[in-house]
This record gives structure tokens, sequence and C-alpha cells, in this order.
């Protein structure tokens, strides 16, 4: 995209993060935020000007690496890189036909 609808470096980077966590084999273990907590936020916040939901966030957050979403941790995210299926020189045949499986 270009333009006004341009993805930034910032914006670029989660995304192919993204794309490498969904073609891992490594499961999503972010926390979800109760649905209690996700309700109050709001008046938590302008309450106590973001104090509390600062505090609360961290809490509800988990021990994640931010700057590794998707990934849970750096560490997970530089054991995928190793192994890209995407981009890595290897031809993809995973879409290719397999001999026998033809169609009529």
């Amino acid at each position: 995209m270009d333009g006004a609808h341009a993805l930034s470096n910032e914006q670029l980077i989660v995304v192919m993060r993204a794309i490498v966590f969904l073609k891992s084999d490594y499961e999503y273990k972010w926390p979800s935020w109760p649905l209690y907590y996700r309700v109050a936020r709001p008046l938590l916040w302008l309450i106590s000007l973001g104090l509390v939901t600062k505090r609360l966030d961290n809490h509800f957050h988990g021990n994640g690496d931010d700057e590794a979403w998707p990934f849970f941790k750096v560490e997970e995210y530089q054991a995928a890189l190793k192994s890209p299926r995407y981009l890595n020189g290897a031809h993809n045949t995973a879409l290719q036909p397999t001999p026998g499986n033809d169609a009529a």
C-alpha cells in the first residue's frame, strides 16, 4: 500500500513477525484480560488517570516479551527465524499435486 494507507516500518515488522508466528509450531500463550476488567478498565483509567490501569495491565499481562508479540518470548521468535517456512531459499511444494491424487 502506498500513501495514506501505507504501513509504517514498525507496523510492517509486527505483520512480518505475525506471519512467522502463524507458520511456526508455537502456541499463542498471551493471557486474555478477564471480561470484568475489560468492561471496567475505561472507568478505572479515568478515575486514577491511568495509574491503576497501568498496574493492573502489568498484572494481567503475564511475563511475555512485548517486543516478541505474538511470540511469548524473544527466544521463541529467534528460534522460528532460524527455520522460516517462507523465503528460506527452499522450494515450497506444499501446494503441488502429489502422484496418484490427480483429479479426474
